[in-house]
């Protein structure tokens, strides 16, 4: 199976943890200024679309199990190492949030700047992995 010079097949993990390292810090930054006070609202909602996503994986994998779907194959060597570490964390992190519920602490800001770092891997990785499959399969479609 031929691959189109377009469809970037690289991983882009060390691009994706220095935008999801900066976008905790400004997470942290905000929390600490008080512009996000809900952190409880925001952990919920991480939360679940941790939990969805990591469906979403489940899914994937038990459907590329039934079907030979090598587009998913290709895709799924490359970028589920960074998704699965950002669901992952994401999950644990936030879990942790839920469960030493503390006021605005130095150490709920840490929590929060790891659970966005986390997060935002989480993100941009499926962002990654959907557009991976895209472009393999628009390219082997049109070929």
């Amino acid at each position: 199976m031929g691959f189109n010079k377009s469809c970037s097949l690289r991983t882009f993990s060390c691009i994706n943890f220095g935008i999801s390292l900066i976008l905790g810090i400004i997470a942290g930054i905000l929390q600490y200024f008080g512009i996000i006070n809900n952190v409880f609202l925001m952990s919920i909602i991480f939360l679940n679309l941790g939990f969805l996503i990591l469906v979403f994986i489940l899914i994937g994998i038990y459907l590329s199990t039934l079907v030979s779907f090598k587009h998913f194959a290709i895709c799924a060597r490359r970028k589920f190492p960074s998704l699965i570490i950002g669901t992952f964390g994401t999950i644990i992190v936030f879990i942790l949030i839920l469960i030493l519920y503390i006021p605005i602490t130095i150490v709920l800001i840490i929590f929060t700047i790891i659970g966005v770092l986390f997060f935002s891997l989480m993100f941009l990785s499926l962002i990654n992995f959907i557009q991976c499959i895209l472009c393999i399969s628009s390219f082997s479609v049109s070929k």
